[in-house]
């Protein structure tokens, strides 16, 4: 059975693999928008948290990715703020979160080659 969800969606769950996909900084943490009640530095806390309770919802294996870079249009329509697009892209940055478990992950495997 596959389950698709947001990473708000997964807290609480379990399964045998799991699969993140997006992890940008454009995405998470994102931009604090001005509905959050608390401060930056709360709100930058709440995402480190939920990043870590969404890779911690595997049993067997994890698989995390991220992408490089972004189609304008489709960067307005999941709601990015990115940089002016370069040959038709914008680039996007490593989500900071994974960024700071890179050393304890087994070697990354490029996308391109799939």
């Amino acid at each position: 059975r596959l389950k698709i969800t947001t990473v708000w969606g997964a807290k609480g769950l379990t399964a045998h693999h799991v699969f993140v996909l997006g992890l940008c900084k454009e995405a998470i943490p994102g931009i604090r928008t001005a509905e959050y009640p608390g401060t930056d530095a709360d709100y930058y806390e709440e995402q480190r948290r939920l990043f870590y309770v969404t890779i911690t919802r595997s049993r067997e294996s994890l698989v995390l990715s991220r992408p490089k870079k972004v189609r304008p249009g489709d960067a307005q329509k999941l709601n990015l703020q990115v940089g002016a697009p370069q040959f038709r892209y914008s680039e996007l940055q490593m989500c900071p979160f994974l960024r700071d478990i890179m050393d304890t992950l087994p070697a990354a495997v490029d996308g391109e080659g799939l």
